[in-house]
């Protein structure tokens, strides 16, 4: 049956729609609530789950590019992939340390720190990784599945 998306590129689909409103969602409450965040109210729990999903979700996109892309047909996309992923997790790496300084710097009651300008880039960059891993997949998979079941 043409166009059938497998259970991998459906999975890693599924997360990265999750992980991109879970970034809207820490963008969003990191300007409006950023006490909540810092204190780990609701707010801040929330977050770290949209965390762990977006985490998740680079694991199984990782897993399911190495799984599915062997062929050498798909170089640049699986290059350009790999690029945004690292980058998309430098920028996980960096958001949890400008966590940790806001944090600090919140406690000691600094005026409002400067450092949530790297927790939104690294919110864009994850954003960036996520539109494209999802996109490719989901339209790599139907491409996928469309030219292996062709019937002769």
């Amino acid at each position: 049956m043409p166009g059938i998306v497998r259970a991998p590129q459906a999975a890693a689909v599924s997360l990265g729609i999750l992980s991109l409103g879970g970034i809207v969602f820490n963008a969003t409450k990191l300007g409006t609530d950023l006490e909540a965040v810092l204190f780990f109210e609701r707010a801040g729990r929330i977050m770290a789950i949209a965390y762990l999903v977006m985490l998740v979700f680079h694991v199984v996109a990782l897993g399911t590019l190495f799984r599915s892309m062997r062929d050498r047909s798909s170089g640049g996309r699986r290059t350009v992939f790999l690029l945004l992923a690292g980058l998309s997790l430098f920028g996980l790496a960096v958001q949890k340390v400008m966590f940790d300084e806001v944090a600090r710097e919140y406690y000691l009651e600094y005026p409002m720190p400067g450092e949530t300008v790297f927790i939104y880039f690294g919110l864009l960059l994850n954003a960036v990784f996520t539109v494209y891993a999802t996109a490719t997949l989901y339209f790599w998979g139907r491409t996928s599945a469309i030219s292996t079941n062709k019937t002769s």
